[in-house]
């Protein structure tokens, strides 16, 4: 059921309304997927794509998550999803660690950076197991292990996109509701020694709560992480990706609730 059309004709209709045939096609496209749907509930569609314009406000009435590209290679990613996230929430969103070399670009990026640029949307895998070593197996095993705590919030949090210091990086985050709590992405393009120690200013939290970061145990004022940002460390690696997880110093979050 592809949108885009072309070369379109109708045999029932006079050549005055040849015009309506687009209109019409996405009419009754409408209505075969409020028929699927209604007789459905549980069954969740994905449609396909924003890339090829099969993706709007309309179709996401009646299909709640959308395969945004094939290109599933991380470098490229982080652009199609920013772009995505600007007018779609993360959940509606399908993103996968796929195989490396990627398919498409050939490039190759670590199983990290392909699951962090990942797993702010529906994450999956498209892979095959049975050729991954087994390190390669646990490391998926534990990704999936950890999304599965942290969806539940994550994927009805706010979504970010954090302004960066130079365009070798993009970076976003997601506060959970009542601002207690913070995931932030930042992805080094290319290793850039002159780009290093860039200020990353945050968004969406409380100014007077102090947050601490759970891997470093360093302590924050939220003032200070949206005013002031944090810093990333010279990592002379490509695809670089970098994460930083903020909870309120003086509460204790439940990541998995």
């Amino acid at each position: 059921m592809n949108r885009p059309l072309t070369d379109v004709n109708s045999l029932s209709l006079p050549q005055k309304q040849k015009g309506e045939i687009s209109h019409r096609y996405v009419l009754g496209l409408y209505e075969i997927l409020d028929r699927i749907t209604k007789k459905y509930p549980q069954v969740l569609i994905e449609g396909c794509s924003s890339g090829g314009a099969r993706f709007d406000p309309g179709m996401l009435y009646y299909v709640g998550q959308n395969w945004v590209s094939d290109n599933t290679d991380a470098f490229d990613r982080v652009k199609i999803q920013s772009g995505f996230s600007l007018i779609y929430p993360p959940v509606a969103m399908g993103s996968h660690v796929s195989i490396t070399p990627n398919h498409q670009t050939g490039r190759t990026t670590s199983l990290n950076t392909r699951y962090q640029t990942a797993r702010f949307f529906n994450l999956g895998y498209e892979l095959d197991l049975t050729k991954c070593t087994e390190e390669e197996q646990k490391e998926i095993a534990g990704q999936i292990q950890e999304h599965k705590k942290e969806r539940s919030w994550m994927q009805k949090a706010d979504f970010y996109r954090n302004e960066i210091p130079n365009e070798n990086y993009v970076s976003w985050s997601s506060v959970r509701e009542g601002k207690e709590e913070c995931f932030v992405f930042i992805f080094q393009k290319f290793f850039n020694p002159l780009h290093s120690h860039g200020q990353f200013q945050l968004n969406g939290l409380n100014p007077a709560y102090d947050y601490l970061e759970t891997d470093s145990g360093k302590k924050y004022g939220g003032d200070e992480l949206m005013e002031i940002g944090i810093s990333v460390p010279l990592v002379k690696e490509d695809f670089h990706v970098f994460t930083f997880h903020f909870v309120r110093a003086d509460r204790e979050i439940d990541s998995g609730r």
